[in-house]
């Protein structure tokens, strides 16, 4: 009798090891973990770690490429004075080596002492799609989709 209930403890300390280590090191949680420090970088003005999550393949519905990206992100970082990135309610659909992440994105700047929306509204946030590519690296954005640049006035 003590001989099974041993094993049964052994086996389900086991399981438990395994589903979390599963969970840990999930392709979700580091994607969720890339989003955050993108939010972040542009938070910080901080043009090269921002970048550092952008694929070199990167192409997206407006036409803009990694050096059009590049470009955006140094035109609002020498126009305006800060940021409020909001990007909520991810959900994120892996695939084999590729995934799919969509959510609400806000981008709030600061320009000339008055907060503005740059990108959504006060209520009406944009839907946005973001592809992603696994590389050797890691993940590495490749698009992202559902934002009307034409506004910006680049």
């Amino acid at each position: 009798m003590w001989l099974n209930r041993r094993n049964i403890v052994v086996v389900l300390f086991r399981v438990v090891v395994v589903a979390v280590w599963s969970f840990w090191d999930s392709s979700e949680r580091t994607i969720l973990a890339l989003l955050r420090d993108g939010e972040q970088a542009v938070e910080t003005e901080d043009i090269a770690r921002a970048m550092s999550h952008v694929s070199q393949q990167y192409l997206d519905d407006n036409g803009l490429n990694y050096l059009a990206v590049r470009r955006v992100l140094d035109w609002a970082f020498n126009r305006f004075d800060g940021f409020d990135v909001r990007l909520r309610d991810v959900a994120i659909d892996v695939g084999d080596g590729s995934a799919i992440a969509r959510g609400v994105l806000q981008m709030l700047v600061l320009q000339e002492g008055d907060n503005t929306y740059l990108i959504g509204d006060a209520g009406m946030p944009e839907s946005v799609t973001i592809s992603l590519l696994k590389g050797p690296l890691g993940w590495n954005v490749t698009g992202l989709d559902g934002i009307d640049v034409s506004r910006f006035g680049l």
